[in-house]
């Protein structure tokens, strides 16, 4: 399966952010009216690519660019309207300020979802940050479909404070390149990954291939991956690189020991590090087939029908931090 999402989301962080600022400055207002009006519409529109852009596909410095642009764009904008006095009366039709007023609740709906992405109830899980050193980045994470959607979208149950993690470089993109075709040029590709919690090792797979970026195997979509048994909860790594995995099924680690390198096999488009705890599992194969509940989970093929991959996501920190999608942790 082949997707270019990183050219996607790029491209339309850019388009998205240029339109906002071309239609602020260029559109001819009636009155200060239809002009605050629209404003409160654009301003959610900032805001929202501001938060959610894909800003790590170009550099996480243009997102600053981008606000500082937009204050610049505004204060030029109401200069020029003080300069060019009264205009037509009203707002517009009322099929316009419909639309506009729907759209604008729409975005705004998208903004304060982003700030609810930190709230989880429960408690959560504190692991260790699986890497030593270097500055990283949330590619989607969080409580709610707005900071996490493909996870949360494919199982809130299985997959629901899921996380996926890349790297930065020093120019705060996360590979050479909006989506190069060679693994090798992102950041995150050859990264040691460390165990984030002490635990018994249940499950490792190690033979399945690398993907070129932009493109996606459907069949073994966990790819290259390690299930850590800890003290109550379950830790889940996914997309090593074949044949990188450096532990074995019954071996007891601790938290900080390396487990293997950060690739992109499985159903991963580019590299990086899939991340989640689970918690209400089953214990043993005679529990897992005697829950009612195996019975109706949606699992990819007859290879993941195994107790080891039960369990619900449950929300979990780094060194007491909750993370959601487009932080940074620096380490």
């Amino acid at each position: 399966m082949h997707l270019p999402s990183g050219i996607i989301i790029g491209y339309a962080t850019i388009i998205a952010a240029l339109l906002t600022l071309v239609r602020l400055y260029f559109k001819k207002y009636r009155n200060n009216a239809q002009f605050v009006f629209h404003f409160i519409g654009s301003l959610a529109c900032a805001i929202l690519i501001f938060l959610i852009g894909g800003w790590a596909y170009l550099s996480f410095y243009l997102k600053w660019a981008f606000a500082a642009f937009y204050i610049a764009v505004f204060i030029f904008t109401v200069q020029k309207r003080n300069h060019s006095g009264a205009g037509g009366k009203g707002i517009g039709s009322w099929q316009y300020i419909l639309f506009r007023s729907l759209f604008t609740a729409a975005i705004i709906f998208l903004v304060f979802g982003y700030f609810k992405g930190n709230d989880f109830s429960g408690k959560a899980v504190d692991l260790k940050f699986p890497f030593r050193k270097g500055k990283y980045y949330v590619m989607q994470g969080g409580a709610n479909r707005v900071v996490n959607p493909a996870h949360r979208n494919y199982s809130v149950d299985q997959y629901g404070y899921a996380m996926d993690i890349s790297k930065l470089y020093s120019f705060e993109n996360r590979a050479d390149g909006i989506m190069p075709s060679n693994v090798k040029d992102y950041a995150i590709y050859g990264d040691t990954v460390l165990s984030p919690s002490d635990g018994k090792v249940i499950l490792v797979m190690d033979t399945v291939h690398t993907n070129i970026p932009g493109y996606f195997n459907i069949r073994n979509v966990h790819g290259n991956h390690v299930i850590i048994q800890a003290k109550g909860y379950r830790v889940f790594l996914a997309h090593f690189i074949k044949k990188h995995v450096f532990v074995k099924e019954g071996q007891v680690i601790k938290a900080g020991q390396p487990i293997g390198i950060a690739g992109n096999s499985g159903f991963s488009a580019e590299p990086h590090l899939h991340i989640n705890v689970l918690k209400d599992y089953d214990l043993n194969p005679d529990e897992y087939k005697s829950d009612d509940k195996n019975k109706e989970t949606t699992r990819p093929n007859h290879t993941y029908d195994d107790y080891r991959y039960t369990g619900t996501s449950s929300p979990f920190t780094f060194d007491g931090e909750y993370y959601i999608m487009n932080d940074i942790i620096s380490r």
